[in-house]
């Protein structure tokens, strides 16, 4: 009798330390994540790059409304693909908040839904032994998922910060370049473009280099703020897929049960 409630006393205070941390993760654990990020260099590389690519959409369009000021139709081509590529930083912009919006959200997921979940997953096993397994296992799967989800967007940016870094130099040259050539178009005389052909072809082919400056920087940034994310998510619901995927094929029935000898015997029946 003693041994009888020496291990349900055990069990009750097992349960009560599941439930007072589930009441703590979705009370006190969310409103300290809101309160204060806990990954500020994490967003601090997002708000920097956002800043870096509003800066290089900035200049792609400067660039191409200071291109239509040269004479005549010698550089419409370019300017037009100037203009196009802000399409492009606009999306990356988007994926920019997006990642924003997820670290955000991760907060509220973790700490208000999966944590109490799996809390209440492990109480449920406690509480139910025939049950035991297949409960501990779910509140296990669900804590290694809210662990593996506040943490995604900190690693995906850390991957990006790694190639971003390599190439931050050759970004703010761009600016300049882009904004120093602009200047220069709308400080010159514009009867000496039009009268000298070889001042405004040399100002087009400046620009033409300015194209693939901006082509590679957004070739880059696509890789570091859209593929490296999507990979990583990918590469998270690959292991979720791991965790909580299952065969739905049954098992092969043995030749000798009561049910086949049953089955056998029905067939037999209506064959006679």
């Amino acid at each position: 009798m003693t041994n009888y409630f020496k291990k349900n006393s055990n069990q009750l205070i097992v349960v009560l330390v599941f439930l007072v941390l589930a009441i703590f993760s979705f009370f006190a654990m969310s409103k300290i994540y809101d309160a204060k990020p806990w990954f500020p260099g994490a967003s601090q590389s997002l708000d920097d790059k956002k800043l870096e690519v509003m800066g290089l959409a900035s200049s792609s369009t400067g660039a191409s409304v200071a291109i239509t000021l040269l004479p005549g139709d010698i550089g419409t081509t370019v300017a037009d693909k100037m203009a196009d590529l802000s399409g492009y930083f606009i999306m990356i912009v988007i994926v920019i908040y997006l990642e924003k919006f997820l670290m955000l959200f991760a907060g509220t997921l973790v700490f208000k839904v999966l944590i109490p979940v799996s809390c209440l997953a492990f109480i449920v096993g406690i509480l139910f032994p025939r049950i035991r397994y297949w409960a501990n296992q779910m509140g296990a799967k669900l804590l290694v998922m809210a662990v593996l989800f506040l943490f995604i967007i900190p690693l995906s940016v850390g991957i990006s910060n790694k190639i971003d870094q390599s190439h931050q130099a050759d970004w703010n040259q761009t600016i300049e370049n882009a904004k120093q050539s602009a200047e220069e178009i709308q400080n010159s005389d514009q009867s000496i473009l039009e009268t000298v052909q070889s001042a405004a072809t040399a100002f087009v082919e400046t620009f033409k280099e300015l194209l693939n400056d901006m082509i590679d920087a957004i070739a880059v940034l696509i890789v570091t703020s859209c593929l490296i994310p999507v990979l990583v998510i990918l590469l998270y619901l690959w292991i979720m897929k791991l965790l909580f995927g299952f065969s739905p094929s049954l098992p092969a029935m043995p030749r000798g049960s009561n049910l086949t000898k049953a089955y056998r015997n029905k067939k037999h029946d209506m064959d006679a």
